[in-house]
């Protein structure tokens, strides 16, 4: 009996990190229906809202704020959440706010104590807080 519970607790383990492996998507990073986050809507245009249910393979129903919505793919959605700081180094693919209020993609180019340099895809550089930053991967 007790081979028997490790043999499927080992399979179910193996299981997890196949599908892990084979979806793209990590535990820390599951996008999940009613999650609050930024989905990308057009090109560097990042939009608020709320995941609502799946709508293809690895894509998800978006409710955007402003009443809109999509089918967006994983790959362009980001959970509405302040990163741990320690998760957040030079070289990490961010949204970060800009002087707009809004949150724009870059990447994180020096951390010095609890400022955060941003080179945007735009090109446009800026600093900004930890409560300013959400993980895009």
């Amino acid at each position: 009996e007790i081979n028997m519970k490790n043999t499927l607790l080992a399979l179910l383990a193996s299981f997890i990190i196949l599908l892990t492996f084979t979806t793209g998507i990590s535990a820390s990073s599951e996008i999940s229906p009613g999650d609050i986050v930024f989905a990308e809507w057009q090109t560097n245009g990042w939009y608020h809202g709320t995941v609502g249910d799946v709508c293809g393979e690895n894509s998800f129903m978006i409710f955007y704020d402003d009443g809109d919505t999509k089918c967006c793919p994983a790959g362009i959605i980001v959970k509405d959440v302040i990163p741990p700081k320690t998760s957040v180094l030079p070289g990490k693919k961010v949204l970060a706010q800009w002087s707009d209020g809004r949150y724009y993609p870059g990447t994180v180019s020096v951390i010095s104590g609890d400022t955060f340099n941003i080179n945007f895809d735009d090109g446009d550089k800026g600093k900004v807080t930890l409560d300013q930053i959400r993980l895009r991967d």
